[in-house]
């Protein structure tokens, strides 16, 4: 999104009042922030990058602290048990895990240190994904559309290096004696 720069909002100020008094016709002031957008509108970073380094994270943290911590436990647990002779259902798994633990340790239950691991899956993919597209389109010069498309694609690759390896420790640490695991 372009932004108006001070020299361009006073020009922009300057031509709107004068309009007003009759000198300039509205058409003119439509044209007139028709050629500042296109005088303003070369690609700047929107926010440090190292921000996304932090943003990421926070952003999984408080899915993790809402509940989507419990639903991978849950999920875990599932998926744990398919193929048995009898698989329980969702519903029965977290009856068990609340009869063990109580509501809150069933919630947070291998939160720690685990479900803040999971904090890290959020940091590749907005600063991966936010770096590459700044460098397509100042250096290489790529077209907006082009750039956020591959730029997704590189910062979706990216988690998935992170992420891979952090699911795997999961589910060997949450279920040690599975063959799965």
């Amino acid at each position: 999104m372009p932004t108006l720069t001070t020299s361009s909002t006073q020009r922009l100020t300057q031509h709107v009042n004068a309009g007003a008094s009759g000198a300039i016709a509205l058409p003119c002031a439509h044209q007139t922030i028709k050629q500042l957008k296109q005088v303003d509108s070369s690609f700047a970073r929107q926010r440090p990058a190292f921000e996304k380094l932090l943003v990421g994270p926070m952003m999984i943290f408080g899915e993790m602290i809402t509940g989507g911590h419990y639903l991978e436990v849950l999920r875990l647990g599932k998926q744990m048990t398919t193929g048995r002779a009898k698989s329980p259902s969702y519903m029965s798994l977290h009856h068990s895990f609340v009869s063990e633990t109580g509501f809150f340790g069933a919630f947070y239950r291998g939160f720690l240190p685990w479900g803040l691991l999971q904090c890290l899956k959020g940091m590749p993919v907005l600063f991966v994904q936010n770096e590459t597209m700044y460098q397509l389109q100042a250096r290489a010069g790529w077209s907006s559309s082009t750039a956020e498309k591959t730029s997704g694609f590189v910062g979706g690759a990216a988690q998935a290096v992170f992420v891979c390896p952090l699911q795997k420790i999961k589910v060997r640490l949450s279920h040690p004696g599975s063959k799965d695991a």
